[in-house]
């Protein structure tokens, strides 16, 4: 991506580390137990809290414990990775908890411990030791709290609740104690006052604000005896007192209102098939459920960033689920946005595409909930300057002009701004932040201290926290911080977008306009893996998606067709073609128990189906102009027609000696024979390392047409991802310092970016250029050169254009 910065300041993931083990270590006094954990993990992406979590536990707080030895990582044994054992172990009442040792995210590996010496089992991995106990230690063969971590689909609160557990009973039995728990759910608010009490610590300590801890360990002491003593009225007025006691310090310490707007994003259902984050309808659901498990419990506030064309098919799937969603969306306490019909890159579509997305995404959206959108959110950036015109139209009122993933927005000083359009139509919007909270999906909650003590807060009057974390993942530490609001506001309001933008109508939005170039398009990066693919998507994806808009807008628009056209421009199906149904969640969750229906081969059709073929895309098309050749003669160097004669090298294809130079890594395209019929010129020849091509010219309404046409290509792509580096281009020589004028979606702007795009037309110096769906260009000193063919493209064809 041009200019990217990174998603973690290393200044501020160093603080977050280094505060990290204090932080620990002082809420893990306020229990007063002599319990030391050897080997907690201070990384970025583990959850230690956790840890004193287990010692927040009442029956740890209760207990007579003498000073013990906790080792989570043991160093002696042979060391194994992970095959995905089975990790088993007894928590609470009757329950006999399984899960599986994680290959993810470099695996969890674990040791062969023995049992000789005095030590008694408490859980095992495989057919191994995986707790083994004995008076004053114990010892996991698996780092249970990076075991945690690698579960990150943590939609079953069991999940994070066993592990504390496990951490508990471990604590006990090496006490000596009695390592029977129950299963109150009441417990768990002890754990989450243990990590809350963890992040406000460390909040302190990067505020240079200390969090005041001396009313919490008598109340923890308090709080402990009357859960044992089974007087739930007194542990809920307890445990608020010391939420409560947390909220005044935050405020005390962050003085200013924080907002928290979830936005889970989702993938794509068509019908009774779903892909990416909902691979499984099911699973899907099941998250879904607990977000309205905590909207009904906790005061809990979400909004959906779900294509409305998927919450249609949600709704015929798991109709309970959707009947919950469609009671809270008419309470006010669930908020769909983005509004689209299938959530597409709207800066890399026409307008008119751009409106038939939110025209019939808001028809539907008034079917299923008897409302419609007022608020434009997406995690992956689908920003450009046109929208707010496009918005307002469609009866939107905000937007959070924020992205989390393939691109950004520019950043903005001003609190909330009046986003005007060309047209001067506007939407009240949040911008992007300085402290770019929308990057860090449910981090955010493990990295609050940090977050809320950072400078790049400056003088703001709020801190607005927006997590457009995947739907499939619930992060470490979210649910215990939403659970604290139960009790008090301790980190600040959830709020729905809406509920946002009403707590914030005073305060002053100055109107603003962005320019294009202010947007980082993820169009120039390299690399494998989901996000990889992404140099702009293929430009045989625009052939066809031009041609299909095209014949809707000849032969009306039936609206069946419509959603067939809108859902082939979905996000995941333009961004990720070679998906298969469970490709997303297995490859990211531990826990994933939905279809995997995944194979690689040539010809992906049936139950194995790549998204691109569930969605209808061809196997190949041909990209060419609509225009038809005048009347033309050609002299072996000149094309003439009408008033124009324009020069044409008959071996290199070169127009004017400068444009439209085809090359593949810099390798010209030679012809090796030419022929001029019906006023057409074609020069055939072949391009190197690429295969055999034939350039097709001819002159029509003052404008110069080229045709790139593939007839035999034996390339072998050396990247297996869209690649700048590996790819066939078109090249127009410029003069250093000419201006480049490109157009997106009807706004046509100069850009000096070096990879961006363009819609139909550009503009180099005082020559314009005309295209079909290879909108993808980059631009140096001297050139301006145009992607045609990489590894995935699938058009026979491309063309461009030059007026004359």
């Amino acid at each position: 991506m041009d200019n990217a910065e990174p998603r973690i300041p290393g200044n501020e993931l160093e603080q977050y580390l280094n505060t990290l083990p204090d932080a620990l270590t002082q809420a893990m006094r306020l229990t007063g137990k002599q319990v030391t954990f050897h080997g907690l993990p201070i990384e970025e992406w583990a959850g230690p809290a956790y840890a004193a979590a287990a010692l927040f536990d009442p029956f740890i707080l209760t207990a007579e414990l003498p000073e013990l030895q906790i080792r989570l990582d043991a160093a002696e044994g042979e060391l194994r990775n992970s095959r995905k054992e089975a990790i088993r172990f007894r928590t609470r009442a009757s329950r006999e908890a399984c899960y599986r040792l994680p290959m993810l995210w470099g695996g969890v590996p674990f040791r062969i411990l023995s049992a000789d010496g005095g030590w008694r089992e408490i859980a095992t991995v495989g057919e191994f030791p995986g707790c083994l106990v004995r008076p004053g230690e114990a010892l996991f063969a698996f780092h249970p709290l990076r075991v945690l971590h690698r579960y990150l689909n943590m939609a079953q609160p069991e999940t994070t609740w066993d592990f504390t557990d496990l951490l508990v009973r471990a604590i006990l039995a090496a006490g000596g104690c009695d390592s029977s728990l129950d299963d109150n759910m009441l417990r768990r608010d002890f754990h989450a006052l243990g990590i809350n009490c963890v992040l406000m610590i460390q909040l302190g300590i990067c505020a240079a604000n200390r969090f005041h801890t001396s009313p919490l360990p008598s109340l923890l002491a308090e709080a402990a005896h009357a859960y044992r003593a089974s007087d739930s009225g007194t542990v809920r007025r307890v445990l608020r007192e010391c939420f409560r006691h947390l909220a005044a310090e935050r405020r005390r310490i962050v003085g200013r209102e924080v907002y928290f707007m979830n936005l889970p994003h989702g993938g794509i259902q068509l019908e009774h098939e779903g892909y990416a984050e909902y691979d499984s309808p099911e699973e899907s659901a099941r998250v879904l459920n607990l977000y309205l498990d905590w909207q009904e419990k906790y005061n809990y506030r979400f909004a959906l960033d779900v294509g409305v064309g998927t919450l249609q098919n949600f709704a015929r799937t798991n109709p309970r689920t959707f009947q919950r969603i469609r009671r809270a969306v008419r309470a006010g306490t669930v908020e769909p946005v983005n509004g689209s019909y299938s959530q597409p890159y709207g800066h890399l579509f026409p307008e008119w595409d751009n409106r038939r997305q939110f025209e019939r995404g808001q028809e539907i959206l008034e079917q299923l909930f008897g409302k419609r959108a007022v608020t434009f959110a997406s995690q992956e950036i689908a920003l450009h300057p046109k929208l707010p015109d496009i918005l307002a139209d469609n009866g939107f009122r905000y937007a959070l002009h924020r992205s989390q993933n393939l691109g950004l927005a520019p950043i903005d000083s001003d609190a909330l701004v009046d986003w005007v359009g060309p047209d001067g139509k506007s939407v009240r919007t949040l911008p992007s932040h300085p402290l770019r909270t929308e990057r860090r999906g449910a981090e955010i909650y493990r990295h609050l201290g940090v977050l809320l003590a950072s400078e790049r807060n400056g003088s703001l009057p709020f801190i607005a926290f927006t997590n457009f974390i995947d739907q499939s993942f619930v992060d470490l530490y979210m649910e215990e911080v939403v659970r604290s609001n139960e009790y008090a506001e301790v980190w600040g309001k959830f709020v729905t977008p809406s509920e946002f933008f009403a707590a914030t109508a005073e305060l002053p939005a100055p109107p603003k306009r962005y320019r294009l170039d202010e947007y980082r398009y993820a169009l120039g990066f390299s690399g494998g893996g989901i996000h990889g693919h992404q140099t702009g998507g293929l430009s045989t994806k625009h052939v066809f998606l031009g041609q299909e808009a095209r014949n809707l807008q000849k032969g009306g628009c039936v609206p069946s067709e419509l959603d067939v056209f809108l859902t082939r421009q979905a996000h995941d199906c333009y961004l990720v073609p070679y998906f298969a149904a469970g490709s997303f969640m297995e490859g990211g969750l531990t826990d994933y128990n939905g279809p995997r229906y995944r194979f690689e081969n040539d010809r992906p059709r049936g139950i194995g189906r790549f998204l691109c073929d569930a969605v209808g895309y061809p196997d190949t098309c041909a990209d060419v102009p609509e225009a038809v050749p005048e009347r033309a003669e050609w002299d072996g160097a000149m094309l003439r027609s009408g008033g124009h004669a324009v020069p044409i090298d008959p071996v290199t294809g070169v127009v004017k000696g400068q444009y439209g130079r085809l090359h593949a890594n810099g390798l010209p395209f030679t012809a090796l024979r030419s022929e001029f019929a019906d006023n057409r010129l074609l020069l055939a020849g072949t391009l190197p390392s690429f295969g055999a091509v034939r350039l097709i010219y001819f002159i029509s309404g003052g404008i110069l047409y080229g045709v790139a046409e593939r007839l035999d290509s034996l390339r072998q792509w050396d990247m297996n991802a869209i690649e700048w580096a590996d790819a066939v281009c078109l090249r127009h020589s410029r003069e250093p310092g000419q201006a480049i004028l490109r157009t997106v979606c009807s706004v046509t702007e100069p850009t000096e970016l070096e990879y961006f795009h363009s819609l139909a037309e550009l503009t180099v110096g005082d020559v314009r250029f005309v295209h079909g769906g290879n909108i993808f260009f980059r631009q140096s000193e001297n050139y301006v050169e145009n992607r045609l063919w990489c590894y995935g493209e699938f058009s026979r064809s491309f063309y461009w254009g030059m007026s004359l």
